[in-house]
């Protein structure tokens, strides 16, 4: 999960900022900044912002639906917030409480702060909290202590999560406050669980009203192959047909006639909404599907019914092969977008520019622009300008003739672009290649013709040239270092590759790069990552970026020795991002075994001995819960 976490970077932060408008770095000031401007004041509201009895009731009926699937949605999770002292809230998108439940030692407290039904939570009225922040951020949010921009709060800890509805858009917040030392991971994941389980209600409720009933019954009856894809890119429903193409759903089981199953419509079928949508409204041909819109009576598009011909083999081929794209995790708004351009740009015929820090993932973007271009059965070859010194990069480009030179072979050499043959040159680290060959590059890429090292007679190639940099090409132009013309006629097509510390998807990342090193380490199950822990991953600057991130997923990995769970100390030193702030946490505990101990005692007592209670409370199997008894000497219970 992708949390937002706000904390002071020291206990000076927030006087400082009241006296002179100081502001905090990062996401933090932003958030002081924007509340003080809307009005929000050091002391709290000036009044109590409580609605009236008669306005609470009409907006409680507006959002009745929401309510009672918070009421659903919550069973055994308000005791879980009951016994670990949480008051559990849901605002509406104007942050105002609808809706609380449990509290423990909590509730009274809570009740003096005003956190209670029909009260304002947003920006403007509290400043900076978990409610209005995670509204106006629209992702999970944690604030802390001093974090909180009105003075009355500092003893306390939010987490708060924002519900989608099944078109993205942002209808209410999960926030789950209570006492500052009370702070816990596990309350800020069960928040995260709770909103999705929310809105996964509302996906389910909304495909089942009168329009989505008509179409499901439709897909029951259809013989071709058929999927229902909800707004947000969401695979929801598949008939029989479907079913029968082997596609890679994550989850299905049997709901009437249809199969309830749960898959990203990009993971599946390498597509977007945004591509659906153009589809089904003509603007898009995509051989093998036909799309159709489902609406809502106001016109809003509430979901997309695909048929997956089975008449067209193309189709096929594409639904039951690995799409090349699929290694290009991400589900940021950012790299989805990449992914939809290049995916465009490898059908064409225009030359690609790939710029990108180092270990973000050039040469993989490139690998796929091949995959799914018409080239794709013909070689991939990559060349790395900066690994090879000018004389030899010369003739691994272009060859050599037999006897070119002293030490060569006497067969002479075919060089790495008659090696390209039909296929796609890469072309790596192109700011680092010397002037001389960035002409013979270019007299190359405008009729394909070369000379190889020692031969006097031009060759002829058909190959396209993808390449890359993570230097500033456009100051090498400035400077002299590279050439213009040939600048202009490489970026026909110009892919950015964002660094990893401008990612919003983190969790993501690091949970599929967990999975693939567990899979090529022989592990059977990949373990989760602590909130704790992966608050300090996303406060890293992570110059090496996804190459990176992997390495210190591994050396965590060893480092647990096949826990469960991987812990914030089960990571390597990681180099602080300085325009983020660091991630709240309590105290730190004498060790790593220490902590440990505490948590399973305190989970052991809590839950009166119960093991079972006491895995759920720590988020973790039974069967580590005996084993960290065992560890720590603790015995059996009874």
């Amino acid at each position: 999960m992708n949390w937002l976490h706000l904390s002071v970077p020291d206990a000076h932060a927030w006087e400082r900022f009241w006296s002179d408008q100081n502001p905090a770095p990062g996401r933090l000031g932003e958030s002081w900044a924007r509340s003080a401007a809307s009005g929000a004041q050091a002391e709290g509201p000036l009044s109590t912002p409580v609605l009236t009895q008669e306005r609470l009731r009409v907006r409680q009926e507006r959002h009745h639906k929401l309510i009672t699937m918070w009421d659903q949605v919550l069973g055994d999770t308000g005791a879980l917030f009951e016994q670990k002292d949480f008051t559990l809230l849901l605002a509406d998108p104007q942050g105002v409480v609808l809706a609380q439940a449990a509290g423990g030692a909590f509730a009274e407290h809570s009740e003096r702060l005003h956190l209670q039904v029909g009260s304002a939570w947003d920006e403007a009225t509290r400043g900076t909290n978990a409610i209005g922040t995670a509204l106006v951020e629209g992702r999970p949010v944690v604030v802390g202590g001093a974090a909180h921009l009105a003075r009355p709060n500092h003893g306390l800890v939010c987490y708060g999560a924002p519900i989608r509805d099944p078109f993205g858009d942002v209808i209410a917040v999960l926030d789950a406050t209570s006492f500052l030392d009370r702070a816990d991971p596990l309350a800020g994941a069960a928040v995260v669980s709770a909103a999705r389980a929310i809105e996964e209600v509302l996906r389910s409720t909304m495909l089942d009203g009168a329009r989505g009933g008509v179409v499901q019954r439709l897909m029951g009856r259809l013989k071709d192959p058929a999927i229902l894809v909800t707004a947000d890119g969401r695979i929801t429903l598949a008939n029989q047909g479907a079913m029968g193409l082997g596609l890679p759903f994550s989850q299905a089981y049997a709901s009437g006639d249809l199969l309830r199953v749960g898959a990203s419509l990009q993971s599946v079928l390498g597509l977007t909404p945004l591509e659906l949508d153009a589809a089904a409204r003509g603007q898009l041909a995509l051989p093998g599907l036909d799309v159709e819109a489902i609406e809502t009576r106001a016109g809003r598009t509430m979901a997309w019914l695909v048929l997956l011909l089975p008449q067209a083999q193309r189709a096929r081929r594409r639904v039951q092969s690995p799409d090349p794209f699929e290694a290009m995790v991400g589900e940021d708004p950012s790299v989805l977008d990449l992914r939809a351009r290049a995916r465009k740009l490898a059908r064409s015929t225009l030359p690609i520019l790939i710029t990108g820090e180092t270990g973000t993932g050039k040469e993989l973007l490139a690998k796929a622009i091949h995959g799914v271009s018409l080239r794709n059965e013909r070689p991939f070859v990559p060349v790395n300008c900066a690994a090879l010194a000018p004389a030899l990069l010369h003739s691994e480009l272009f060859g050599y003739a037999p006897g070119a030179f002293t030490g060569a072979s006497p067969a002479g050499k075919t060089g790495r672009i008659a090696s390209a043959e039909g296929g796609t040159l890469f072309l790596d680290e192109l700011a680092e290649m010397p002037l001389e060959l960035q002409a013979m590059l270019l007299r190359f890429l405008q009729d394909g013709r070369y000379h190889p090292v020692g031969d006097t007679q031009a060759h002829q190639a058909d190959v396209r040239v993808v390449c890359a940099t993570c230097g500033d090409l456009d100051q090498r132009v400035a400077d002299g270092r590279f050439r213009a013309d040939l600048f202009y006629r490489i970026q026909g097509g110009r892919l950015a590759l964002p660094p990893l510390r401008e990612r919003t998807d983190l969790a993501l990342l690091c949970e599929v790069l967990l999975y693939r090193l567990c899979d090529r380490l022989g592990r059977r199950n990949a373990p989760q990552i602590s909130a704790a822990a992966m608050a300090r991953i996303a406060s890293g600057r992570w110059p090496g970026n996804i190459r990176e991130l992997e390495m210190a997923l591994h050396y965590a990995l060893v480092m647990s020795e096949g826990e469960d769970l991987i812990l914030e100390a089960h990571l390597p030193p990681i180099a602080p991002d300085p325009a983020r702030p660091e991630p709240a946490r309590l105290p730190p505990a004498p060790s790593l075994e220490q902590a440990e101990a505490g948590a399973l005692r305190k989970a052991l007592s809590q839950a009166a001995g119960n093991v079972s209670q006491a895995a759920r409370a720590l988020g973790v199997a039974r069967s580590t819960v005996y084993r960290m008894m065992r560890k720590h000497g603790m015995g059996s219970p009874d």
